[in-house]
């Protein structure tokens, strides 16, 4: 293999799509030496190889480890049966694997790190950071303004009946104290500091150009790819999440949850301007286009 690539997301990020025209062009790509992992297509929920199993290695790192004197021990043998896994999904003929799957970032929320995104970034991407020190390495990162991320990516939880604390959206103050991309992109800058990073701000997505950059194969392989909306949930459940949304926000009123859920039965999701406050959208604006400056100025990492 002569070259590794991780799409690590973020959630919310066109990631989906994405991943489903990677799937699509297997074939294709096959031809061309390049093997792409994803996950399963909403809707197809079975199979869940990749992120089923790295899941099950990080458990089994972190069970034994607390077993034994020294983690140096347990990493070699965790790290092998992961390769040994990955070998039998790639074609010894591959020069390029891409390994596409947002969970290897791991929960966006958490109970006990509210206002926080991502806030086991560490120890969620530690056993694909020992794995890629052996292969040359390229990753991919999208991300997203601050206010439209974080009250879609609570949505696809409430939607997937994920464990999730009570919606907090981020403030201002929030971001600048955990640091928001900057942070994110920080971590995996460390964690992987020989790889060569790519962040893709969402505002600027295009399908076919960031397949061709993942895949190093032209974005006609896609031009038949039927692009759909994902299968993510029934409208009363999308409601229903909007009240969750709102509800942490204030009490709203019987009247008021009953029109909300009308209003979105048809499948629609709540905008930003129905839970953020329109002085708050525009602060968090401010300091997502100031971190998008602090990004572009990062060591080693490229901004497309």
């Amino acid at each position: 293999m002569r070259r590794l690539v991780l799409h690590l997301g973020a959630h919310r990020t066109g990631t989906t799509s994405l991943q489903a025209a990677l799937d699509h062009a297997q074939t294709p790509l096959h031809d061309a030496g390049v093997v792409a992992l994803v996950p399963p297509r909403p809707g197809q929920r079975k199979g869940k190889w990749l992120r089923a199993h790295y899941g099950a290695h990080q458990r089994r790192y972190a069970r034994a480890s607390r077993f034994l004197p020294g983690r140096v021990w347990v990493a070699p043998l965790v790290l092998r049966r992961f390769r040994r896994q990955l070998e039998t999904r790639v074609d010894p003929r591959c020069q390029t694997l891409i390994l596409s799957e947002e969970e290897f970032l791991g929960a966006v929320f958490d109970r006990r790190y509210k206002m926080e995104i991502y806030p086991h970034l560490d120890s969620s991407l530690w056993l694909l950071s020992r794995f890629a020190r052996t292969q040359p390495t390229t990753i991919f990162l999208g991300i997203r303004s601050y206010a439209e991320f974080c009250l879609s990516a609570y949505l696809m939880t409430c939607i997937y009946g994920l464990r999730t604390s009570d919606f907090a959206p981020v403030t201002p103050a929030s971001v600048d104290t955990h640091g928001g991309w900057v942070r994110v992109v920080t971590t995996i800058r460390r964690l992987f500091p020989d790889a060569l990073l790519t962040v893709w701000p969402h505002e600027t997505f295009d399908l076919a150009a960031r397949f061709t950059r993942l895949t190093g194969c032209k974005g006609d392989l896609i031009a038949n790819f039927p692009q759909t909306a994902a299968l993510n949930a029934s409208p009363t459940t999308e409601a229903i999440a909007a009240v969750r949304a709102l509800a942490a926000l204030r009490t709203p009123t019987k009247e008021e949850c009953d029109e909300l859920i009308e209003k979105h039965r048809d499948g629609t999701r709540p905008r930003v301007s129905e839970v953020f406050s329109s002085a708050e959208i525009e602060s968090l604006h401010e300091i997502y286009a100031r971190h998008l400056k602090i990004l572009a100025a990062l060591p080693g990492v490229t901004m497309a």
